[in-house]
């Protein structure tokens, strides 16, 4: 739509602020004055300014992301100047200038541009023809050039009018008896002139093969990677990451179904797996390589430190006591021998719960220190055997796997050990998620920019993914090419008469009035040549 200037207007920010969507913006005041509301003051990389809260999407530490790329320049603008209007926004216009140039301007300082050419040529008719009339009328002039001139305007007058009936039963009913009936055609024909739409978009501007031609033309490939090569875009794009891929998959990480999934997928796959064979194989390569000794010291220690415990000397006191007992019961003699060593000393229990204590410990010291030890060779020829036995499909070796491979998979604390684990998984990744500049964002920063790298200087994945885009594409058209049909015609069943009228009044209106302008000048001059033939014949 057309606008004039009213009034001089020179912006105010020299240095506008410019975001991309997903940009990240400190947000400030919001404009309160109620003809400019909509507006906040907004911060991004040393830059602010005015932006739109359509475009925002607040978050809860006072910042905001942008869904669409927007510039807060505004335009220079001299009062008469003429403007094309692009978008309205809270009490601003985006225009265009007569020199292309493209920006910001206030609503107030602009007025709809009205063309009133087809009312000023009916009027300049209407009075010509009065006028020449009554100079004919009246003798002051005449002669076969005022006679002329006098039917050259009344030629206008009713090519006048009949285009103005014209134009105007286009848009309004004419209340006429009979002729009416014909008047206010929009309205009347909206059902045709909507599906007329919807078939001129759908099947001519818009047709698949239109669609494919412009597609076969896009190098997305070349676009994606020259947007890639700008470290910002980078930047942008690990952020999106960040928040909309990274965060969303955190927040489902400590769910009940995914626990609950995941610890059914073990069972399921613990229980099919052929467990014996490669724990066969795995087994006789740690022992062969030595990689169990640490283990096997580890267990070791664990023991010596079970051996101290009290409970375990209480438990290894209790035995001897049995021992000595069962012993006692076996004859007379052997009670009555037992008992009198027992009261004189000759038999110590605690001395010799001690003794054996200390032998065991030095035994597994002298195990956990010297690993040529002939008991850890021997340890090592069974672990070799059994691990053969499995190789080999030994029933008692394949027996044993079966059993450690159904206490895992029956193991009620299976469960709770996965919830556990993703639980401090998601604390940990949401440590890393906190912003840009932490490790695990710095790598996806690194791989994205690799990536881009190598996308860049293979021609053949450059290729191939622009093949996959344009096939994709196609798919995309061929199976929801209809649904522009029916977006189309949709959006034009939400206008009620009026404002059908309105817009298509709005766009072509000021072109409508040079059909006005024509039928007048071509009824003018038909009028003046039917009369010069007339006045030949």
């Amino acid at each position: 739509m057309e606008y004039r200037i009213t009034e001089n207007y020179k912006s105010n920010y020299t240095d506008p602020i410019t975001l991309s969507a997903g940009d990240t913006v400190l947000l400030g005041r919001e404009e309160t004055e109620e003809k400019w509301k909509g507006w906040v003051w907004a911060e991004h990389k040393g830059k602010s300014g005015w932006i739109p809260l359509q475009i925002v999407e607040k978050e809860t530490d006072g910042r905001g992301r942008i869904t669409k790329d927007y510039t807060a320049r505004e335009l220079d603008v001299r009062k008469g100047e003429k403007v094309i209007v692009l978008e309205k926004l809270n009490g601003w216009l985006w225009v265009i200038n007569m020199h292309k140039q493209e920006g910001w301007i206030p609503a107030e300082i602009a007025s709809e541009h009205k063309n009133h050419l087809g009312r000023i040529s009916l009027m300049v008719a209407v009075s010509g023809l009065v006028v020449t009339e009554t100079l004919l009328r009246t003798g002051i002039a005449d002669g076969p050039v005022m006679q002329i001139i006098n039917t050259g305007f009344e030629g206008g007058t009713v090519g006048g009018l009949a285009d103005w009936f014209a134009v105007s039963a286009l848009f309004r009913e004419i209340p006429i008896p009979y002729v009416r009936r014909h008047t206010n055609i929009i309205v009347k024909n909206r059902t045709k002139i909507s599906e007329g739409v919807v078939d001129l978009v759908t099947n001519r501007w818009l047709s698949p093969e239109v669609l494919k031609e412009k597609l076969s033309s896009m190098d997305v490939s070349t676009s994606l990677s020259n947007y890639l090569s700008d470290p910002g875009n980078i930047e942008k794009v690990t952020d999106f990451m960040r928040k909309e891929v990274l965060t969303r998959l955190s927040q489902g990480l400590d769910s009940a179904e995914l626990s609950s999934f995941i610890e059914k997928l073990i069972k399921d796959q613990t229980a099919k797996l052929d467990f014996a064979k490669p724990l066969g194989n795995w087994l006789r390569k740690a022992v062969n390589s030595g990689s169990h000794n640490e283990l096997i010291e580890r267990m070791l220690g664990s023991l010596s430190k079970s051996l101290n415990d009290p409970e375990f000397t209480k438990m290894l006191d209790d035995k001897v006591r049995s021992m000595i007992d069962d012993y006692k019961t076996d004859g007379i003699l052997k009670d009555v021998f037992v008992t009198l060593a027992e009261r004189t000393n000759i038999i110590d229990r605690k001395m010799i719960v001690q003794t054996l204590l200390a032998g065991l410990n030095d035994f597994i010291d002298e195990l956990r220190h010297d690993r040529g030890h002939p008991a850890r060779n021997k340890f090592n020829e069974k672990l070799i055997e059994f691990a053969d036995g499995l190789v080999s499909g030994d029933p008692s070796s394949v027996k044993l796997a079966d059993t450690l491979k159904k206490k895992i998979t029956e193991n009620a604390e299976l469960g709770n050990m996965i919830r556990d684990f993703l639980s401090k998984t998601k604390t940990s990744l949401d440590e890393q998620l906190l912003s840009n500049d932490t490790a695990l964002m710095k790598l996806v920063a690194r791989n994205i920019d690799s990536a881009a790298k190598e996308f860049r200087s293979n021609k053949e994945s450059m290729q191939r993914f622009n093949t996959w885009v344009m096939d994709t594409a196609i798919e995309l058209i061929h199976s929801h090419h209809h649904k522009i049909g029916e977006m189309v015609r949709e959006s034009l069943s939400k206008l009620d008469d009026r404002a059908l009228v309105q817009q298509i009044e709005e766009k072509v209106g000021n072109d409508l009035q040079f059909i006005r302008l024509n039928g007048a000048v071509i009824g003018f001059f038909a009028g003046c040549a039917i009369k010069v033939i007339k006045l030949l014949v």
